[in-house]
């Protein structure tokens, strides 16, 4: 590797540079500085008194567990921002890595407010260019309103991030009806102490595309918000959510879809939902899902509470339900729980509902499909054709 980089500060003819923030007079000087192949070095601490931007694409910034914060409360807010601009209008592999935020000193334990890290595109039309494929690793951010906010962005990838005490761990919103915030992959890391986790959510009139979870843990509840968590928050119409293997722990609900707001597709395999307060996964009136599975999860109550486990009072398509355990303080509540799991771990499968009207012809779907016929209320099995 002797000569592939250079610890420089100017032009390296073509060669990948390693640079260092504290050559520089402020943490913005470096960034301007930054150009396509450049690595950046963060190796001071900063208290910022306006947002640093990034607008340089194929970069590495690297932290080493050095921090940066306002110089009060949530101001400057975001702290560090990422985005497009009209020299470069397609902002793309980008990776952030160690780097630690906290909020202004003396500010109470759940009180934070502002932006720690902002990836965003910041043109409302998709011909203005986009920003994508950016990896955000390692990073730790504690008591903001939003630790890391992607706006109108995809292909992004949070990677063993801690988040904690914050209103919101990780937001993803759309805020232009051209654009959409999507492909959002979360690899482990532990969101704590947050009252949403993770949030979907954006303007009226947006939507989302899906995001998926893998060996994610959230838990707990941001100070002055008990009761009110949520581990994963569906604000608006989303194209799919898949959970797999995750942890989700003292919430008031595991993963919420609000009113008026769709889903294409919720699915949640061997992942542990320990200490609800209310439901593992709910969706409200209003709100509806086109297909739910949730296959091989485990599911336990806070003690003493009524928790179910799902609850939707409309599904579109399919429900897959099945092989899902339950704790023993489980109070099988007489209204709303639509999954009862037998103690002895055996599966309960759903089939989708329909009437005589609204039943799809035998011919359009394969031979051995099963409905429940409401208006016989028997089972109903297509052959093929009849």
């Amino acid at each position: 590797m002797a000569g592939y980089f250079q610890k420089t500060t100017t032009a390296g003819n073509g060669v990948p540079r390693m640079k260092y923030s504290a050559d520089y007079p402020s943490l913005q000087d470096a960034m301007n500085d930054l150009q396509e192949g450049d690595t950046m070095v963060i190796n001071a601490d900063y208290t910022l008194t306006s947002t640093v931007e990034c607008t340089q694409r194929n970069i590495l910034i690297l932290g080493k567990g050095t921090t940066i914060k306002p110089s009060t409360n949530g101001s400057p807010s975001p702290l560090l921002r990422l985005k497009n601009t009209t020299s470069i209008p397609t902002l793309t592999n980008v990776s952030i890595n160690g780097i630690r935020f906290r909020n202004a000193d003396g500010v109470s334990d759940g009180s934070g407010t502002g932006v720690a890290l902002e990836i965003l595109d910041n043109y409302p039309t998709v011909s203005s260019g986009f920003v994508w494929h950016i990896k955000i690793h390692d990073v730790d951010a504690a008591n903001f309103a939003k630790a890391i906010l992607l706006e109108n962005t995809f292909d992004i990838v949070v990677d063993n991030c801690h988040l904690s005490g914050n209103q919101i761990g990780l937001r993803c919103e759309t805020t232009a009806t051209a654009k959409t915030t999507g492909q959002i992959k979360v690899f482990g890391g532990f969101l704590n102490g947050n009252q949403y986790h993770i949030s979907l959510d954006g303007a009226t009139g947006t939507s989302l595309d899906h995001i998926e979870l893998f060996g994610v843990s959230m838990g707990h509840q941001r100070t002055g918000a008990a009761g009110d968590s949520i581990g994963l928050f569906l604000g608006k119409d989303t194209g799919g959510v898949f959970v797999f293997g995750s942890h989700i722990e003292d919430v008031a609900t595991g993963i919420y879809l609000s009113a008026n707001a769709f889903v294409a597709v919720i699915s949640v395999f061997g992942s542990k939902f320990i200490d609800i307060i209310n439901t593992g996964v709910a969706t409200i009136d209003g709100s509806g899902i086109g297909s739910i599975n949730l296959v091989g999860n485990s599911f336990a109550p806070k003690s003493g509470s009524s928790a179910v486990f799902y609850k939707a009072p409309t599904v579109n398509d399919g429900v897959l339900i099945g092989g899902n355990l339950r704790s023993s303080n489980d109070t099988r509540p007489a209204i709303g729980y639509l999954e009862h799991s037998p103690t002895s771990g055996k599966s309960v499968y759903r089939v989708p509902t329909y009437s005589d009207s609204t039943r799809p012809s035998a011919s359009t779907v394969p031979a051995g499909s099963i409905i429940r016929n409401s208006t016989s209320n028997k089972l109903n099995i297509s052959d093929g054709s009849n």
